[in-house]
Formats: C-alpha cells, sequence, structure tokens
C-alpha cells in the first residue's frame, strides 16, 4: 500500500478513511440508520449526516472523496509538515539553492 493513498479502517464499531494515520471521514450505525463525520470543506455548514443504510453510507464517503478528497489530503499534509524532518530542502522537498558571496574588500582606515 502506497503511504499516499486512502484506505478504510474498521476502528471499533466506526469504519474511518484514513490518509497517513488521520482519520479524515467515519461513519458508525446510530439509531436508525448510519452516521457520517466528515471534516467541513463547503460555504454551508455540515459536519455529520444520518443516512438509512450502511450502503448508502459508503455511497455518500465516496463521493464525498471525490469532491474532497484533495483538500482533504492537502489539510492532513499540511498538518504533519512541521514534523516532518527537512533534513537538506526547504518544504516541498526541493533542495536548498547554493548562495555564493563575493568577498568584499576592507577599507583603508585613515
Amino acid at each position: 500500500m502506497d503511504d499516499d493513498e486512502v484506505s478504510w479502517r474498521q476502528v471499533g464499531g466506526e469504519t474511518c478513511l484514513v490518509y497517513l494515520g488521520r482519520t479524515v471521514l467515519k461513519y458508525a450505525p446510530d439509531g436508525p440508520g448510519f452516521r457520517v463525520t466528515s471534516r467541513c470543506y463547503s460555504d454551508g455548514y455540515q459536519q455529520s449526516r444520518l443516512l438509512a443504510t450502511q450502503g448508502g453510507a459508503r455511497r455518500y464517503a465516496e463521493a464525498w472523496l471525490a469532491k474532497w478528497g484533495e483538500a482533504a489530503r492537502k489539510e492532513v499534509r499540511n498538518k504533519l509538515a512541521p514534523s516532518m524532518p527537512q533534513p537538506n530542502g526547504d518544504a516541498l522537498g526541493r533542495p536548498y539553492p547554493q548562495i555564493h558571496i563575493k568577498p568584499r574588500k576592507p577599507r583603508k582606515r585613515r
């Protein structure tokens, strides 16, 4: 499995969509149906939604991932970036440029 891949995991009674060890979306049985809880990236705030069947919850999660998956991955990478070591480069993994400074001639004293 690739590290940059989103995967489903079963945690207790919840089914979670996990990216780089962080839960992006999850659904679990809640009363008469299944409660889907996700991060909110749209203008209208709706963090969770109650759906009738587990298949419906899975389809909703797949549709959410198709629409907001890249934003969710970007947020997880940004949260993990400060903790990841950057030995010889900037945050994007590019090497630092070589900077050459010409020595300056010393001034003569009076």
